[in-house]
């Protein structure tokens, strides 16, 4: 009997180490891979709205492609800072001379949505000094958090694992020199810079163009997965080698766009490398 338990318990135990830790490494490379997606998603809607001053459904909606594309579900959080109208208002005190401190009041998702869903074109306009912030965390259970559950015990914990947040002063369009390179030099914005990318959409014939804030748009494309990146001499396909959510459509655009900074993320490109070693990015698709 001893030796039969004893048995049972090994035959569980050499499972666990030869299926379920493998899986559940891949599931946990899964939701790191998803964590970049939605940490640059996020930063790039938030220096949108903080460049144009406004939040527009165009935006918006290029926001929760990326996000979805992960094959997750998203709680989204916006808030708007609203500098008041008549900053330094006088305080309550005896002397009418004596200016208060700026007052700032919070406009929420709710309603900036509401804004958004009157059509296409709405828009919720911000102003110069107003603040965006955004929080973004999964609802739904992970695959690697199903597995951790399973293995270690943890039904009942949260099931948030993916997240991030962003916030950013709003530089409208009248934005003085000074503001405007301070804005250019932010955290994550503008760090690394465009390059010049082959494109060939026949596999023989390659036209040059330079990529746009790291984004280059891939015209005439049916599905992202019809996307091969070749560049120092490796060779990538979308949705095999690499996640098909670096190609996504772009309403403004009118046509799927590849989006170079999650590529430098998940390959881990230093500054330094795409500077002086990343060489000819060629793009092949039909």
């Amino acid at each position: 009997m001893s030796d039969t338990l004893m048995s049972i318990i090994g035959i569980f135990l050499a499972i666990v180490i030869m299926f379920v830790f493998p899986l559940m490494e891949l599931a946990g490379k899964g939701d790191e891979v998803s964590q970049t997606v939605v940490e640059v998603a996020v930063s790039d809607f938030v220096n949108t709205v903080a460049t144009t001053g406004q939040i527009t459904w165009s935006d918006y909606n290029k926001l929760l492609q990326k996000l979805y594309s992960t094959g997750n579900s998203f709680d989204i959080q916006i808030e708007a800072q609203i500098l008041d109208d008549n900053p330094r208002r006088a305080t309550t005190t005896a002397s009418s001379n004596v200016l208060g401190e700026y007052k700032y009041y919070s406009v929420y998702t709710n309603t900036i949505l509401s804004e958004l869903e009157k059509s296409e074109n709405s828009k919720y306009q911000l102003k110069n000094d107003d603040y965006i912030i955004v929080s973004v965390k999964n609802t739904n259970t992970t695959m690697g958090t199903q597995l951790k559950n399973l293995l270690y015990n943890l039904i009942g914990k949260d099931t948030y694992t993916i997240g991030t947040s962003s916030s950013a002063l709003v530089l409208n369009t009248g934005m003085d020199e000074e503001k405007e390179e301070k804005t250019m030099q932010k955290p994550n914005d503008m760090k690394y810079p465009d390059k010049k990318i082959y494109i060939s959409t026949n596999g023989t014939n390659w036209s040059k163009k330079s990529s746009e804030n790291l984004k280059i748009v891939l015209n005439n494309l049916s599905t992202p997965q019809a996307v091969r990146i070749i560049m120092n001499g490796s060779t990538y396909n979308v949705g095999q080698d690499i996640p098909s959510y670096l190609v996504y459509f772009d309403n403004t655009k009118g046509n799927y766009v590849l989006d170079l900074k999650i590529l430098i993320e998940l390959l881990d490109i230093t500054l330094e490398n795409w500077m002086n070693t990343i060489g000819e990015i060629r793009v092949q698709y039909t």
